[in-house]
């Protein structure tokens, strides 16, 4: 479901999927200090792949929540347009 969002929100604003992604996650996770290789640190965000469920499902809310205000309308599986929204986005999946 979330990278078929990802790229509706693509579709939407003519982004690449992956900058969506990566500006979701610099929006709306949590920031990891990384001490890089010519000792500068950095914040960076948090990989969707370390989040726990409840991290995970706030973070399909904050998006959800972010662009509606732009119009665009996110499907859930429990919707009765799923069907229609997976068949339209589900070569997209990453």
């Amino acid at each position: 479901m979330y990278w078929m969002w990802i790229n509706c929100i693509a579709s939407e604003t003519g982004n690449r999927p992956d900058d969506i992604h990566d500006y979701l996650k610099n929006r709306f996770l949590p920031k990891r200090n990384i001490v890089l290789y010519n000792g500068e640190t950095r914040a960076v965000a948090m990989s969707t792949t370390d989040l726990n469920t409840k991290q995970f499902t706030d973070y399909l809310n904050a998006i959800d929540a972010d662009v509606s205000t732009e119009g665009i309308r996110l499907i859930y599986p429990d919707d009765m347009h799923w069907e229609s929204f997976e068949e339209k986005y589900k070569n997209y999946i990453g």
